[in-house]
């Protein structure tokens, strides 16, 4: 319960544009978002891309972030939203061929399971959970890894996808149940041929690269009318459970600063003020004619000509001496006298340009 109120907090001073708070969501956020990302665009570094959008969004609809179920429904719901039109543009949403024999980076299916503790399971049986994960459709996976792996509650769901909570219990209960039955089916076609010679022989002129559905199927019905298919079945226990364990992918170093950049520019400094203009300029330290950095900052134009001025071309040529000045009312340690005397040209272009920029001539 302190969790929560200390993100409703946060929500409620990001709503009001307090760029610290949302800072501090997007901090916690960035490791679940990344990693959700990751899977259902199955790339990492459009992943980068889609969750920098999400926060984008997330910044410019400040006053929403105080509603909703979580910061987490907002937030998985604007990546879900970001990776869908990507996906979208390049045709991939429907699902795809179970495709075996195909290498998978082994980011996506390391498991926290302990491989020993259980009798026939092993690393590939992670790897064939994944396999089937990874062909469904991207709309399906969302809702399956939102679930099992991010822990949304029914509620969050319903915000997430948009539709009203009972739809959403009905769902699940569907998908699991399809889910699971297509990952056995093909858990049990690459590992449980050995010990059921109908298997074996009703697969044997089959592809074993890739599992089409009328090939799955196949393989579910066999498993129903089989005894030996489903003790093989209880062998290796529930897919579901497998997909559950998938270590979640750490995001790079330095990820959340590069993200966040376009996000903070719409919120609030820490002193309550507006943010700065995108195009604003940085303020440079005032140059002294000895060409020493002094006190005193001045404010570079962001319409300074690059060409020489008339400022610059009529300007002297001069050379400057500090000649300390002694009286009994300014110490001589303090004050100054700058002396003008014609000497060699020097470059002076940047002192020109900084002065045309401001208008100025002395």
């Amino acid at each position: 319960m302190a969790i929560q109120a200390a993100e409703r907090e946060l929500r409620e001073r990001a709503a009001r544009g307090d760029g610290d708070a949302f800072t501090e969501l997007a901090r916690h956020a960035l490791p679940y978002l990344y990693d959700f990302a990751s899977r259902l665009l199955r790339e990492t570094d459009e992943a980068k891309t889609v969750v920098g959008e999400a926060f984008l969004a997330l910044a410019q609809k400040q006053a929403d972030l105080a509603t909703g179920e979580s910061f987490r429904a907002l937030a998985l719901a604007a990546v879900l939203e970001a990776g869908a039109r990507r996906i979208r543009s390049r045709g991939a949403l429907a699902a795809q061929q179970i495709h075996l024999g195909v290498h998978s980076d082994d980011i996506y299916y390391r498991s926290a399971r302990s491989y020993a503790r259980q009798e026939g399971f092993d690393e590939g049986i992670a790897l064939l959970v994944w396999q089937v994960a990874d062909a469904l459709d991207r709309r399906q996976y969302a809702l399956l890894d939102l679930f099992l792996r991010q822990g949304l509650t029914t509620a969050e769901l319903a915000q997430v996808f948009s539709v009203s909570a009972s739809s959403v219990s009905a769902t699940i209960q569907r998908m699991e149940a399809a889910v699971e039955s297509a990952m056995i089916a093909v858990v049990i076609a690459q590992r449980g041929r050995r010990w059921c010679r109908d298997l074996d022989m009703m697969l044997m002129n089959e592809d074993r690269a890739r599992m089409v559905e009328a090939t799955n199927r196949r393989v579910r019905e066999h498993i129903d009318d089989c005894n030996a298919c489903l003790q093989t079945t209880r062998r290796f226990g529930r897919c579901l459970d497998v997909y559950r364990t998938f270590v979640p992918l750490t995001p790079p170093p330095g990820l959340r600063s590069s993200l966040l950049g376009p996000a903070l520019a719409l919120f609030k400094h820490e002193s309550g003020g507006a943010a700065p203009a995108a195009d604003a300029q940085p303020r440079s330290p005032l140059v002294s004619p000895t060409g020493r950095i002094r006190a005193g900052t001045v404010a570079l134009s962001s319409r300074m000509p690059l060409h020489p001025s008339r400022v610059e071309e009529r300007a002297p040529v001069f050379r400057a001496a500090r000649v300390p000045i002694s009286s009994d009312d300014s110490p001589s340690d303090e004050s100054y006298l700058y002396l003008y005397q014609p000497g060699a040209r020097r470059d002076r272009r940047f002192l020109y340009l900084v002065l045309a920029g401001l208008g100025t001539v002395f």
